[in-house]
């Protein structure tokens, strides 16, 4: 049993060094949606993961079933924690509120900045400059959830399937 647990935290963690390594790479760097590039680099990861152990399968004495299983938990470790902190962090509305007010100079008068002040800076700085809302069209585009003609964005039907798909999730978390 311990040597089964050793084998799942091995792989474990050169299945997360081979990934994070990948980020810092040119690779899929062209796919601007941080989301769909960590998919890709995620599956790629799998694949050169599973084919080194493949490779050395025997000399590792790694049992079949216990390899695959340490990919798919691997595979499932990281990217529960892509989507819940990387992803997160770069939609997060209050990531930018945070960070925003620990770069503001602090005055007599505030420690921080006015509301007034915040919606401005997020809607200059966030909004526009970020390109936040362009970057969403083009990630919705991408999953065929808008459509865009002559300049007119409108919700496709898969669009209006996934917001009938998301009120059931809510009725059923967020009653």
């Amino acid at each position: 049993m311990k040597k089964v647990i050793i084998q799942y935290l091995r792989i474990f963690t050169f299945f997360t060094v081979i990934y994070i390594f990948l980020f810092h790479t040119p690779l899929l760097r062209s796919q601007s949606v941080l989301f769909y590039r960590g998919l890709g680099l995620l599956f790629t990861t799998l694949l050169i993961i599973f084919l080194v152990l493949i490779a050395l399968r025997i000399k590792l004495k790694l049992n079949f079933e216990t390899m695959i299983a340490a990919l798919i938990m691997s595979f499932s470790i990281n990217l529960v924690f892509f989507v819940v902190f990387p992803v997160t962090f770069e939609r997060s509305v209050t990531m930018y509120l945070l960070n925003r007010l620990n770069l503001t100079k602090q005055s007599q008068n505030c420690q921080g900045l006015s509301k007034n002040d915040l919606e401005k800076d997020f809607i200059k700085n966030y909004l526009i400059k970020n390109q936040a809302m362009e970057k969403r069209i083009i990630e919705q585009k991408i999953i065929n959830m808008i459509n865009e003609k002559d300049n007119c964005i409108s919700i496709s039907p898969r669009g209006r399937s996934f917001l009938d798909f998301s009120r059931i999730i809510e009725k059923i978390y967020m009653p």
